[in-house]
């Protein structure tokens, strides 16, 4: 049976390795890409309860929803939920899954859309649809940056976004203009006819007059 500091000390050397899987520096060792953990640290039985495999990989973002900035090239989406899930010839591997969701404001091209793969029942696009497409996820800045061939895109720049990034607020201040300007201009209709209407009155009120009088 272990002492308390035996047992304080078993969960402070789980706490360092589950610090360590999420990037600090400390006792790792890189080696083509590949993180090696010091397990010495671990007691006999967490070391057979604990996978640290999946953490061997560089860059790699335990499955699960997060909040993230999406960079596409040079330009920012909204911060929104970015799901990190496994690959499906990969169990032990990890990847951004791009929802229908977030790619429909990716300012693809309208032709490419009828042609792109779907993996996960359709949640997530199958990334070999946009050939030479790069996702890399960052919690250290709670990001995922898109690289994406700019053949791909519709014209975008720093002060403009294609129709797709749009949000309802774009059409409905079109809306609001288009209804403000029909308005000025029947206003503006109105004024130019109102002095011929007067006029019109006149000349009715003039005629009945003289009615009134030949009767008379």
């Amino acid at each position: 049976m272990l002492s308390p500091a035996g047992k304080l000390f078993r969960l402070q050397a789980l706490g360092l390795c589950v610090a360590l899987s999420l990037g600090n520096p400390i006792a790792l060792v890189y080696a083509a890409d590949v993180i090696q953990f010091n397990t010495d640290v671990l007691d006999i039985n967490d070391r057979k309860n604990i996978d640290l495999s999946q953490f061997t990989r560089s860059g790699y973002i335990m499955p699960g929803v997060y909040t993230m900035v999406v960079h596409v090239n040079k330009n920012d989406l909204p911060e929104q939920p970015v799901t990190f899930m496994a690959p499906e010839n990969d169990p032990k591997g990890s990847e951004a899954c791009l929802s229908p969701e977030l790619v429909n404001q990716l300012g693809l091209k309208e032709k490419l859309l009828s042609t792109l793969n779907w993996t996960h029942g359709g949640r997530c696009l199958e990334a070999s649809s946009l050939a030479g497409m790069e996702a890399r996820g960052d919690l250290a800045s709670s990001s995922l940056y898109l690289n994406i061939p700019q053949a791909y895109l519709e014209y975008s720049s720093e002060n403009w976004d294609p129709p797709s990034r749009w949000d309802d607020g774009i059409p409905g201040l079109l809306f609001d203009y288009n209804v403000q300007c029909s308005n000025a201009k029947t206003s503006e209709r109105r004024q130019q006819l109102q002095p011929e209407r007067q006029r019109h009155r006149r000349r009715q009120s003039g005629r009945l007059a003289s009615t009134r009088r030949l009767a008379g």
